[in-house]
């Protein structure tokens, strides 16, 4: 059961990648995301990179769409976008009570996978420029420096790997409002 903070963030989560505002994602939607992330980081929609990051939109389409529609119909309500991270961040709270982590490995991998995302330069860091025009693709209105400095918690001015796979597991897991992950999608508050 997903706490109250948990779902404001899901439910944000989910009105970032329904870019045409029906309330459904679609597999048009993730398609869309690709073509926007390939536009802000100026990637030819020829190239490998392209298709690299559109396949892999593709993958987070097809993971939630087979877990989350039960009914199959091509299209994820919210009802079944909370229900679905609802069980998959329970799965993560019951391995983690039996010593196994294998659901909280593949939400390091898609972690990573965004981290790559962002990384336009792709030299490991994500810097303040890099995090603007990654969040202006989610059409999500914040001002993304001073957003970023929330996030950067030492302060050097970049985020990385690591950090970001940090702030993507509390934006998921956490419940305290006081985690700096809340906001990775912008300010909650």
């Amino acid at each position: 059961m997903l706490g109250k903070l948990q779902q404001k963030k899901i439910t944000r989560l989910f009105g970032a990648l329904d870019k045409n505002k029906d309330g459904l994602l679609e597999e048009e939607d993730f398609a869309a995301l690709a073509s926007r992330l390939a536009a802000a980081r100026k990637v030819d929609v020829n190239s490998p990179l392209y298709k690299e990051m559109h396949a892999a939109q593709m993958r987070w389409w097809e993971n939630i769409r087979i877990a989350a529609n039960k009914d199959i119909n091509g299209r994820v309500t919210l009802a079944e976008w909370i229900s679905f991270w609802s069980g998959w961040l329970t799965t993560i709270a019951d391995e983690a009570g039996a010593s196994q982590q294998t659901a909280l490995d593949a939400m390091k991998k898609s972690a990573t996978a965004t981290f790559d995302m962002i990384d336009a330069d792709r030299d490991g860091r994500i810097t303040p420029g890099e995090y603007e025009a990654w969040s202006r693709v989610f059409a999500l209105n914040f001002d993304a420096r001073a957003n970023f400095r929330r996030l950067d918690l030492n302060q050097d001015g970049v985020l990385t790997r690591e950090e970001v796979v940090g702030l993507l597991k509390e934006f998921f897991l956490t419940n305290d409002p006081e985690a700096s992950g809340n906001h990775l999608y912008g300010p909650l508050f």
